[in-house]
């Protein structure tokens, strides 16, 4: 489910990004883009609109393609159980390693976790307003209602979140109160590289100052990156940060011996999965 032309039409009809208050025609994709890659699971989100869709698109792709990965992971790695001598052979290595289209150099362990997505979204709103139902509806014409749980009527706060929501791996703020927003979901950000993004930061002194806030709050535990629409007075970019107080890069962690164990027991567990 890519993002055609059906997607994009639906998304711009109900929520157009060409708007003084609104500004998301590129950072929609831009969140599309980071969502594919590093796969969240957990997001949370101030104020729906046109970005929510592209974020949930990504979700939904996610979710196809570990699917597909799986099959193609299981499909090599039989092919390079089949016969003993292959766990010797660097050649027989290799050929697993590089091949499976998809699964082509897939880390094992990753598919070990399952992986069901799903956007949270504070939405000040009511759920009867025409705005709400716009989002609404746009959300069951691309077909995503099912990773998609719409807390209208109220503003953000932890304490409204399901105990299995407060694992967050994305907190995404497209509206207002970035200091409070900060100071809510930072602590249940996932220390491991969770992301937290703000819109609108360059143009908006406000703005600006509450991410230097935030930095001073969290110190080394951050990474910041500002990317800056320069041909736009207002709505023109947005800041990233990465929470890293927990990150350990893929090297440090990952060697043969343990790849062939999450092998292992990928292969026990799409066994029983069949059966």
């Amino acid at each position: 489910m890519p993002l055609d032309s059906q997607f994009l039409k639906v998304a711009n009809e109900y929520c157009n990004p060409y708007l003084a208050t609104s500004g998301t025609e590129h950072v929609g994709i831009l969140l599309y883009s980071l969502a594919r890659m590093t796969r969240p699971q957990k997001i949370i989100e101030y104020g729906s609109g046109h970005s929510t869709m592209y974020v949930l698109r990504a979700l939904a792709d996610n979710v196809n393609d570990i699917k597909q990965e799986k099959t193609a992971l299981l499909e090599k790695t039989q092919k390079l159980l089949s016969s003993a001598d292959n766990l010797n052979d660097e050649a027989a290595i290799f050929e697993w390693f590089s091949s499976g289209g998809k699964a082509c150099g897939v880390n094992p362990e990753y598919y070990l976790q399952e992986y069901h997505p799903k956007l949270i979204s504070f939405e000040d709103l009511n759920s009867d307003h025409k705005y709400v139902q716009g989002i609404r509806e746009a959300i069951s014409q691309i077909g995503h209602d099912d990773i998609f749980e719409h807390m209208t009527g109220q503003s953000f706060s932890n304490l409204a979140l399901h105990e299995d929501h407060k694992n967050i791996d994305w907190a995404w703020n497209d509206h207002i109160e970035y200091k409070r927003f900060f100071t809510e979901f930072w602590p249940l950000l996932n220390p491991q590289g969770g992301l937290m993004i703000f819109h609108n930061t360059p143009s908006q002194k406000e703005n600006y100052q509450a991410i230097e806030w935030m930095l001073n709050s969290c110190g080394d535990e951050a990474e910041v990156l500002l990317l800056e629409e320069p041909h736009k007075l207002n709505q023109n970019g947005c800041t990233i940060l990465r929470k890293k107080s927990h990150y350990n890069p893929t090297f440090h962690h990952l060697d043969r011996q343990k790849t062939y164990n999450s092998l292992l027991q990928f292969i026990s567990r799409q066994k029983q999965i069949i059966i």
